[in-house]
């Protein structure tokens, strides 16, 4: 979720993310939904981990196959802070909510989580989210999630245009990723994800991969992911492929600013903060610039996250002209009481 509370300060001075390590359109299924009512060891140097990265990257790219884009429901941020931030620290972020964005921070993981969202808006249309994630060890870490997307009851009908009875609409879709820890603060990962679009007359399933690589300085870090390649069951249909990078900077103990770029089928640029005027309360605020036809041109959201006793709650309100503004609550629950669980250290003023 928020990955943003105060918490003891560590030799390095780093502001470590949530659990982690180290510091640092509606278009084809929603469209697809109401057509057929209707009809993510050894130290190495820093040119090697980002020469793996990228041949990963590259590698992987191949395997996305031309056509409409099916499972968008996978685009909306996984928890609250994302949402909140406007994407901003989707690939930089912290808690277990970020490896659905990039696979690489599973490396950075310190203790296992547990983590639930719930996305609602306009139409009946609301996505449930759950995830576990855990270190594995001193190097590698390890997560997996399950998202539902559900509809209200709709009417059916088959090609002919006779009813067929009313049905809920749905799709889920269940990932697992793992991420290595490569020293000097680098860090790699990779996810396998299985979708699956419920429909009574049409059904489509889909399996798609994810890589990313992650870099984590004493205040900074930066990262890049490419996340849902493959091809579904279908060939009118593509996976929601998403290429990202981004970068955070904390400017003090209680403030960070990030910024990130994403591509799909449009280009988005999003720039965000998250500002701690306690140790309990973190504000968040986005905001983005989405091009091309299709694109939602300038967006923005904000939220809050709270901390009590170990558990973290947020909150996203985003504002959207398309598919009407949503709302996303959002809880993450630490399962080890030791340590600290939100910031494992704050860089020093």
């Amino acid at each position: 979720m928020s990955g943003n509370s105060t918490g003891s300060t560590a030799k390095s001075g780093q502001p470590a993310r949530s659990t982690h390590r180290r510091a640092s359109t509606p278009t084809s299924t929603f469209d697809r939904v109401s057509t057929n009512a209707s009809t993510r060891r050894a130290p190495v140097t820093l040119s090697r981990a980002w020469l793996a990265g990228a041949a990963l990257l590259c590698a992987l790219s191949t395997a996305s196959v031309a056509g409409e884009e099916a499972f968008q429901s996978r685009t909306f941020a996984a928890d609250p802070t994302w949402q909140a931030t406007a994407g901003a620290f989707a690939v930089t972020g912290g808690g277990a909510g970020s490896l659905a964005a990039n696979p690489a921070l599973a490396s950075e993981l310190s203790r296992p989580t547990i983590a639930l969202s719930h996305l609602q808006w306009a139409a009946g249309l609301s996505r449930e989210w759950a995830a576990l994630s855990t270190p594995l060890g001193t190097r590698f870490g390890v997560g997996a999630d399950f998202g539902l997307l559900r509809a209200d009851a709709l009417d059916g009908f088959d090609e002919a245009g006779n009813p067929t009875g009313t049905f809920s609409p749905s799709e889920w879709d269940v990932a697992a990723s793992v991420g290595a820890d490569l020293g000097q603060g680098f860090g790699l990962g990779a996810g396998v994800r299985y979708f699956r679009l419920e429909d009574p007359t049409e059904p489509l399933t889909s399996v798609g991969i994810s890589a990313g690589a992650t870099w984590s300085g004493e205040t900074r870090s930066f990262a890049v992911s490419a996340v849902d390649l493959g091809s579904t069951s279908d060939s009118r249909y593509e996976l929601p492929t998403r290429y990202r990078a981004g970068g955070q900077q904390w400017l003090a103990p209680w403030a960070r600013l990030g910024a990130g770029v994403e591509y799909g089928t449009e280009l988005s640029l999003s720039v965000g903060t998250e500002l701690r005027p306690a140790p309990w309360l973190s504000l968040l605020a986005g905001a983005g610039q989405e091009s091309g036809d299709t694109g939602r041109g300038m967006f923005w959201s904000t939220g809050l996250g709270f901390e009590r006793s170990g558990v973290h709650a947020s909150y996203a309100f985003i504002v959207d002209d398309v598919l009407g503004d949503r709302h996303q609550l959002g809880i993450e629950l630490p399962l080890r009481s030791e340590n600290s669980w939100r910031h494992l250290d704050t860089p020093e003023p």
